[in-house]
């Protein structure tokens, strides 16, 4: 089964499953979308029938998700690609809204697409030389209102990765024995400035995490080692190399890595022995690569616990993970740990039947429950698995939850773009009342009224200058405050 993709809106907390299972026997593609109770909101699955593979799917701030097809020519090659569009559950077979002529512009395979907007599609792929499937260049092109407004291609290297938005886009490009990472203009694609990640070694796959704020790429070293570092614009910043505190024999490897609001940065790993994996090691930095904390949990001594994935809510860490038992079954639990001190808040947990074996291949929080979405093998056939674990207990009941602390308003871009322009992301389940704008010299220049549990707000009209947003509860206490700097 091909890696399937998964989606949970930062709205309303439903779920997008897309898989390439074909439907007896044929090429259709499965598009299921879930409430929060994990009900599947439409009792008629939507197929996308064309021939290919899924890449990438991306949700659209108006709602619904747009998804891209590679579809192979009769060499092999992907020739084409099209992009399909997902309004709910059961949306027609011919929502196909695009397709590229390889006879106009080349054998292209995309790798990523970006929604920015619901009428801006930014594209990035890989496209093929004339006589062959070997990668001759990367290509990213701006699609408006479904017509194609440019494209760029750049000679070599090997597409990784595109995030940014409307404004500044971040390619990664892997070059020889290092990654590009190159920053374009969202207006016309021409590019602003570059930096390159060193590969130098590293045995395996590298693994990359990216702090889109501060356009930062963190690589962690997949060997014996536990290391990672740091790059920026200014070149490599710093490289945490972690002294192994057990016995020779024992390894320590990163697997996921996360930021807070304040650039704190968290390392999900494992630690593990010759024979199996022993448990999760967490570990907290500094945004200048300094150790804060490090914590070691192995289910009490048993050989078992290493989680894969891991997601950053408001003050808390959560981790999937798996711990084999005496049936040869992976047992599935999620794990909520503090950002503070890295203490173990709550564990939740499932027993797998016989001897299934569960992989999470994402997690994701929303309203007080973590959701885990993954795989598990009956030894027999690979079937989907999406899941719900309460974590409802962790949140405070008073007016501010326990997740909203004064370091955590976040605001960007910061400074503002080139319009003066601001978005404020508000924590789920607040009270908060309102959003003020103080100058620095005390003055109070905006304030904006806030309703229950608003998701965002948005800021335009500021003079050029620095601020400090305040957000005010309803008696008027002030529970966070964020400097701003409008351009």
């Amino acid at each position: 089964m091909p890696a399937p993709h998964s989606f949970q809106s930062t709205l309303d907390g439903h779920i997008l499953i897309a898989t390439d299972t074909r439907l007896f026997g044929g090429s259709k593609r499965l598009v299921n979308l879930f409430d929060q109770d994990l009900n599947v909101l439409s009792s008629q699955q939507y197929t996308v029938d064309r021939d290919g593979t899924i890449a990438d799917i991306q949700a659209r701030a108006s709602g619904g998700y747009l998804g891209v097809i590679n579809t192979p020519s009769f060499e092999n090659a992907f020739s084409s690609y099209s992009i399909f569009l997902v309004e709910d559950a059961s949306s027609p077979d011919d929502n196909i809204i695009y397709t590229s002529d390889p006879a106009t512009i080349g054998a292209m395979e995309v790798s990523n697409i970006l929604s920015v907007e619901d009428s801006i599609l930014f594209i990035s792929g890989t496209k093929f030389g004339e006589f062959g499937v070997e990668a001759d260049s990367s290509f990213l092109e701006k699609r408006v209102n479904n017509e194609t407004v440019w494209r760029h291609t750049r000679r070599g290297g090997y597409l990784i990765e595109l995030d940014g938005d409307a404004d500044s886009l971040n390619l990664l490009v892997a070059r020889d024995n290092a990654v590009e990472i190159i920053t374009l203009s969202g207006e016309t694609g021409d590019i602003g400035s570059s930096y390159f990640a060193s590969l130098s070694g590293h045995r395996f796959k590298p693994l990359f995490f990216r702090n889109l704020e501060t356009n930062t790429t963190y690589l962690a070293k997949f060997t014996e080692t536990y290391e990672i570092s740091s790059f920026s614009p200014s070149g490599a910043t710093w490289t945490y190399h972690k002294e192994q505190t057990l016995s020779s024999s024992w390894i320590d490897r990163i697997l996921d890595v996360h930021f807070d609001n304040e650039g704190f940065i968290y390392l999900n790993g494992i630690f593990y022995n010759e024979e199996n994996a022993s448990g999760i090691l967490l570990t907290k930095l500094s945004p200048e690569g300094e150790l804060i904390w490090e914590q070691r949990y192995d289910n009490e001594g048993e050989l078992s616990a290493s989680a894969y994935r891991s997601v950053i809510d408001g003050e808390i860490i959560y981790l999937a993970a798996l711990k084999p038992n005496q049936a040869g079954a992976w047992n599935q639990s999620v794990l909520a740990f503090s950002l503070e001190d890295g203490q173990l808040l709550k564990e939740c947990s499932l027993i797998e039947q016989d001897d299934h074996r569960f992989l999470a291949r994402g997690i994701s929080v929303f309203e007080g429950r973590a959701y885990t979405f993954g795989t598990y093998n009956d030894r027999t056939t690979l079937v989907l698995s999406l899941r719900s674990f309460d974590f409802s207990d962790l949140t405070a009941t008073d007016d501010v939850p326990l997740s909203f602390t004064a370091s955590n308003l976040k605001v960007y871009p910061n400074p503002s773009d080139a319009k003066g322009q601001l978005s404020v992301d508000l924590p789920a389940r607040h009270q908060l009342a309102q959003i003020r704008v103080i100058s620095v010299s005390g003055k109070e220049v905006a304030a904006y009224p806030l309703s229950n549990n608003q998701p965002r707000l948005s800021i335009s009209g500021l003079a050029a200058g620095t601020y400090v947003l305040l957000a005010n509860d309803k008696v008027g206490k002030t529970v966070a405050q964020q400097r701003v700097v409008v351009q």
